[in-house]
């Protein structure tokens, strides 16, 4: 099996399939940003705008439970983190409704009670603030570093761009160059959009931009209000994200750097420096569901992409439902599948 890119879906997809008993080889880009790398990695059950689950969410966050441990263990490494997440309110309708859905289920499993403000007097907090329970937050450059680290040591990694010229398909195999394999997945993130098997998918992808900040007096806990802070520890905290579908290049911008401490000080109450900027562009699609399946016309070549800004949550799930239908022939969800456009981009 063959996977191209190793972000967060080429490397859930690699060990849900080695686990499975097969023969792996990722070939990655060394010199190609990955937008998963650059994400904070926050898993968070709640969509606060409508304070819902969002789709799929719980099933999700219980793989996510149990599959990132166990890839620490694995790979020797330490980058999850389970914690409570500190919800700053926007306004006075969003506290009453939280506080009106947490005696519900199953929404009182997350959302905790209204915390005292005086005791987060880091924080500005003019509507209030709740715990939310069950959080969590993968730190992505450990992450994808130790399972990159893994797959070189283990000779599984292929550090070189992908060449399409070098690829022969038939039937019931790929080659490329003068390798052999029974299928071969595009887990190659925007780069899907622009050139490819898939490339005419509706992808809508989005640029993201991200700071990461000093800021000495915050205890080292998620807050969630106009912006995200995500902890790396001793003070320092990733800060994000903006959204911008329209975009020239994938670098750091001074309108995004301005957007993002904009939102910062309308919730931070102390003093803090910049110390990173970083942009990547997500492989967002139309329809907010991702793209997994194989090309109908082309049953060898495949697609794991898409898994949008809840990534690090959907990831662990949807790379499960991907190998076993890779290998047991099992349905993938119906609001996934990429025949779902199938009339327009396959005909």
């Amino acid at each position: 099996m063959i996977i191209v890119g190793s972000g967060l879906a080429g490397i859930s997809l690699a060990f849900r399939l080695i686990d499975k008993g097969l023969k792996v080889l990722v070939i990655s880009d060394p010199g190609k940003k990955k937008s998963s790398e650059i994400a904070a990695g926050l898993i968070n059950p709640i969509v606060f705008r409508r304070i819902t689950f969002g789709w799929r969410t719980k099933k999700s966050l219980t793989e996510a439970r149990t599959f990132y441990p166990d890839l620490e263990n694995r790979l020797s490494s330490k980058f999850f983190e389970q914690s409570n997440l500190i919800r700053i309110h926007g306004s006075q309708d969003e506290i009453d409704f939280w506080q009106e859905l947490m005696d519900e289920e199953p929404f009182n499993q997350f959302l905790g009670e209204p915390l005292a403000t005086e005791d987060y007097p880091w924080l500005k907090a003019g509507f209030g603030i709740s715990v939310l329970k069950g959080a969590a937050f993968v730190k992505s450059h450990e992450f994808i570093q130790a399972a990159e680290n893994y797959f070189r040591q283990n000779n599984m990694l292929l550090e070189e761009a992908f060449d399409f010229n070098h690829l022969a398909i038939s039937s019931h195999e790929v080659g490329y160059k003068k390798l052999k394999a029974e299928k071969l997945i595009f887990c190659d993130g925007a780069s899907a959009a622009e050139f490819g098997f898939f490339k005419n998918l509706l992808f809508n992808p989005a640029k993201g931009e991200v700071l990461t900040i000093e800021a000495k007096g915050a205890p080292d806990m998620i807050f969630n209000g106009k912006v995200y802070g995500i902890p790396m520890g001793n003070g320092i905290f990733k800060i994000g994200s903006t959204y911008s579908w329209e975009f020239e290049d994938d670098l750091p911008s001074e309108a995004g750097k301005q957007e993002i401490l904009e939102k910062l000080n309308g919730i931070l109450n102390i003093p803090f420096r910049v110390i990173n900027h970083e942009a990547g562009v997500r492989p967002t699609i139309k329809d907010r569901r991702p793209f997994l399946g194989f090309h109908p016309h082309k049953p060898a070549i495949g697609i794991f992409n898409g898994l949008g800004t809840k990534g690090y949550l959907l990831a662990p799930l949807l790379s499960k439902e991907m190998a076993n239908h890779i290998v047991d022939g099992s349905d993938i969800p119906e609001e996934a599948r990429i025949t779902r456009f199938r009339r327009t981009v396959f005909t």
